[in-house]
């Protein structure tokens, strides 16, 4: 598909990268006009703005929307592409400058660690289509909110998880700084019941004593975590991972099978595939926290749906990533 450099917004967070990106922004904006040509250039104010400067660069003709950040800005970027798309806005995509702490669907996708080589695939405009979760769940006002996200759901330990991962020393990388998080969390975090309701039908339903339940598009999360090995992107489903019953000492020794996928062996560690899911917290009044691609945005009660094939994203070609897997 071949692209038009008018057509090509960049949304950047200054911030990423414990603000790295703002820092280099002035020496990488040439390197990447030589690759990329002319496009324009909107700035994040505060968390939670590129959602809309994604609306106003869509309403001003700009169709390939590429957001410069970490996980937390690619997620706003992709839902103001998907209220676009709900408008019945066409031919929209996405595009990927990692820069931050986690860089979930950047690794999922195989593209390059590097902006520069990152900004060549941006420039071959390959474009692939992928599944879009969507979750509608509780904010701590009270009120219901509708998020899509692209790469996970969790509820549990992850969002404390998140909130460590935010502190971590700049010197460690996404790999050591989920890590640190996770050790740091497991210690203080109580494991809570929650009621899960797997489909539209009835009896399909299950109650945990859990101390996570994720649901993941593709196969890596948390900064290199293999959480799902056979995950898929475009398949339609979210693939659950549910850990319960699993005592800390235990939990803290078996951390390295989540890197090398093998975590599906431990009797503690339930996976199924599902399209819809209901979850709700067995104790009245009691908080069970909601993350969605890295970012704690509510609590249960939560719905989750998925979008197959949902939103274009501009990525490596199929099998040039493959041979880099």
């Amino acid at each position: 598909m071949p692209a038009r450099a008018e057509d090509l917004c960049l949304i950047i967070n200054p911030n990423a990268g414990r603000g790295w990106l703002g820092k280099n922004w002035p020496s990488l904006l040439p390197q990447l006009e030589r690759v990329l040509g002319s496009f324009q250039v909107l700035q994040t104010s505060a968390k939670g703005t590129a959602t809309d400067l994604t609306l106003r660069a869509i309403d001003g003709g700009a169709k390939r929307i590429v957001a410069a950040g970490g996980d937390g800005t690619i997620n706003e970027v992709a839902n103001g592409l998907m209220i676009a798309q709900l408008r019945s806005v066409d031919g929209l995509s996405l595009g990927v400058l990692h820069c931050g702490t986690g860089g979930d669907l950047r690794r999922n996708l195989r593209i390059p660690f590097s902006l520069t080589e990152a900004a060549l695939i941006i420039a071959e405009n390959y474009q692939r289509p992928i599944d879009v979760g969507c979750a509608q769940y509780r904010t701590p006002a009270g009120a219901t909110e509708h998020r899509y996200f692209l790469i996970l759901a969790a509820f549990g330990i992850a969002a404390p998880i998140c909130r460590f991962a935010a502190q971590t020393p700049s010197w460690l990388n996404g790999k050591a700084a989920f890590l640190w998080a996770t050790l740091r969390a497991l210690p203080q975090y109580r494991d809570q019941r929650v009621r899960l309701k797997w489909s539209d039908s009835a009896g399909d339903e299950q109650e945990l004593k859990m101390k996570v339940c994720v649901l993941t598009n593709g196969a890596y999360c948390g900064g290199g975590m293999c959480l799902s090995p056979n995950a898929v992107l475009d398949d339609g489903q979210l693939d659950a991972i549910s850990v319960s019953q699993i005592g800390l000492w235990r939990a803290i020794r078996n951390l390295h099978t989540i890197y090398a996928g093998r975590h599906f062996e431990l009797p503690e560690v339930a996976h199924r595939l599902a399209r819809t899911l209901h979850a709700e917290a067995v104790l009245p009044g009691e908080s069970v926290e909601l993350e969605l691609d890295g970012e704690v945005v509510g609590m249960l009660p939560a719905r989750f749906s998925v979008i197959s094939r949902g939103l274009r994203v501009i990525a490596p070609r199929l099998d040039a990533a493959l041979q880099e897997k």
